[in-house]
């Protein structure tokens, strides 16, 4: 079953949730941007060359005392802006969730499968699309920042989808018995 052959609805909430996904992966690699320019920023910065209190040469001090700051501001901006994307892909993830499965008490087994493709594509190119603007850098802010909220979308919104999924949801099944879709 491919793309083609889904239904009018189907089709809307896939091309919806490879929308949302392809977002949350932008924001993603911008927020990775956006920490390496400021670690570069912070690292730029120059104390100044001498520190004279009393008479007495306080500059390896300052200079020591400036490069704890900046990394602890670095780790700051670095925090925050995963705490960002955690949320962000959070509330996609209910947003996808709860709007889009809310009405429809089964789904194409096509159109799970077309979805999980298009999310490994997505995912997979926000993670290369985030190596190359960190010129091969920060691999695990990349992870941390791309990725995670991307896994957020996929444990929420397509684990719902293949438990709707009319094959998905045979697994659930016990011989014999009767059940519907909505008790899934």
């Amino acid at each position: 079953m491919g793309f083609n052959n889904m239904t009018k609805t189907a089709k809307i909430r896939s091309i919806v949730f490879l929308a949302v996904s392809a977002l949350v992966a932008l924001i993603g690699v911008n927020m990775v941007e956006v920490c390496r320019d400021a670690q570069i920023e912070l690292a730029i910065k120059d104390p100044s060359d001498k520190v004279i209190v009393d008479g007495a040469d306080f500059t390896l001090f300052f200079v020591s005392g400036v490069g704890i700051l900046n990394g602890f501001m670095t780790l700051v901006i670095l925090v925050a802006c995963i705490g960002a994307m955690l949320l962000i892909g959070l509330v996609a993830a209910l947003l996808l969730r709860f709007i889009a499965l809310r009405k429809s008490w089964t789904v194409d087994d096509g159109e799970y499968k077309f979805c999980v493709w298009g999310f490994r594509l997505i995912a997979a190119a926000g993670f290369i699309i985030a190596l190359i603007v960190t010129k091969l850098g920060m691999v695990l802010s990349i992870a941390a920042m791309v990725l995670l909220p991307l896994l957020f979308i996929r444990l929420i919104y397509l684990t719902a989808l293949k438990k709707r999924s009319v094959t998905g949801a045979q697994g659930h099944f016990v011989q014999g018995t009767q059940q519907d879709f909505t008790q899934l």
